[in-house]
C-alpha cells in the first residue's frame, strides 16, 4: 500500500519512471491490486508506452469489469493506438453504466471520427456539449471534424468558443490559425500565430506557418527570422529553407535565395509543388 500511495504521488509530481518503479515493487507484493495496476497503465501511458499500459489495463478490468474509470482510460488507450473499434466498446459500456457521462461520449465522438464517420461523431460532441456546456475541448474537437469535412464556416467558431472558454488551448488556438491560413486570412493566421507560439515557443511548425502568412504580407523580413529561429530548432525543416529562400529572394538576395531553395529541395525534392497547399488541420 505504501508503494502505491507513494506512486500516485509522483504521478501528480510528473515523475512518472519513479512512480512505475513504486507500482512495480507493490504489484511484486500484491498482482492483484487493481489501483496500482490501473495507475501504473496512467504512467505508462503518459510516457508513451501504450502497449504496456494496455497491458496493466486489460488486468484491472479483469479484476474490475464494471469500472467506469477504467473502461474510460482503457478506451482512450485505444484511441491513441488507432484501435478505434475496440475504444467504442469501451465507451459503450463506459456510458450503460454511467449515462450522461460527457467525458465517455466525447471520447467515443473521436473513435467514430477515426473511423470516418463524421455525423455520428458530430452527434456524440453535441450531446457532451449540451451535458457540460463550458467543456472547451469538445468545441475544439468538433471543430476538427467540421474543418476536417470542408465546413470552415462552422470549425471557425467551435475554435472561437474552446479559446474563449480556455485560452491556454493549444488545438483550438492553433487550428483556427491554420484555418485562417487555408482561407488566406493572413493577418488574423499572423495575430493567431503569435498565440499558439507564446503558449510553445519551441513550436518549430508554428513557427514556419506564421513565416508563412508574413510572407504574404509583404512582412519579408519577419518571415526570415521566424525561418531562422525554426531552424534552430529543427535543422533540416525543409520548408523553412524554402520560404526563407523565396523571402530573401524578394528582397533582393539573389544568392542567399538560391542556397536556400537549393537547400530545401534536397530535403524535399517536391517541396515547390507542396508549398502553400494548405496546412492539415491538428487532431
Amino acid at each position: 500500500m505504501v508503494y502505491s500511495a507513494r506512486g500516485a504521488t509522483y504521478i501528480e509530481l510528473g515523475k512518472l519512471d519513479q512512480a512505475i518503479a513504486d507500482f512495480d515493487a507493490a504489484l511484486a507484493l500484491n498482482s492483484n491490486l487493481v489501483d496500482a495496476l490501473a495507475n501504473r497503465a496512467v504512467a505508462r501511458s503518459r510516457l508513451g508506452q501504450e502497449q504496456s499500459a494496455l497491458q496493466d489495463f486489460n488486468a484491472a478490468l479483469a479484476l474490475r469489469p464494471d469500472n467506469v474509470t477504467l473502461l474510460f482510460n482503457r478506451g482512450t488507450t485505444y484511441n491513441h493506438l488507432a484501435k478505434y473499434d475496440l475504444a467504442i466498446l469501451d465507451f459503450d459500456r463506459a456510458i450503460a453504466l454511467r449515462p450522461g457521462d460527457a467525458g465517455s461520449i466525447f471520447a467515443r465522438g473521436i473513435s467514430h471520427r477515426g473511423l470516418g464517420n463524421f455525423t455520428r461523431a458530430i452527434q456524440d460532441f453535441d450531446s457532451a456539449i449540451a451535458l457540460k456546456s463550458d467543456y472547451d475541448d469538445v468545441f475544439a474537437e468538433r471543430g476538427v471534424t467540421y474543418a476536417k469535412q470542408g465546413l470552415y464556416d462552422k470549425a471557425a467558431p467551435d475554435f472561437e468558443r474552446a479559446i474563449a472558454l480556455n485560452s491556454q488551448n493549444y488545438n483550438a488556438l492553433a487550428n483556427l490559425a491554420i484555418l485562417h491560413s487555408r482561407r488566406k486570412q493572413w493577418n488574423l493566421a499572423v495575430a493567431d500565430f503569435n498565440r499558439v507560439i507564446n503558449l510553445r515557443p519551441r513550436d518549430a511548425d508554428s513557427i514556419v506557418m506564421r513565416a508563412n502568412a508574413q510572407f504574404h504580407v509583404e512582412n519579408f523580413e519577419k518571415a526570415i527570422m521566424d525561418c531562422s529561429a525554426a531552424l534552430t530548432i529543427d535543422p533540416k525543416f525543409a520548408l523553412a529553407l524554402y520560404i526563407r529562400g523565396l523571402a530573401k529572394s524578394k528582397l533582393g538576395d539573389g544568392a542567399g535565395s538560391s542556397t536556400d531553395i537549393a537547400a530545401a529541395r534536397i530535403l524535399d525534392e517536391k517541396i515547390a509543388e507542396n508549398y502553400d497547399r494548405g496546412y492539415l488541420i491538428k487532431e
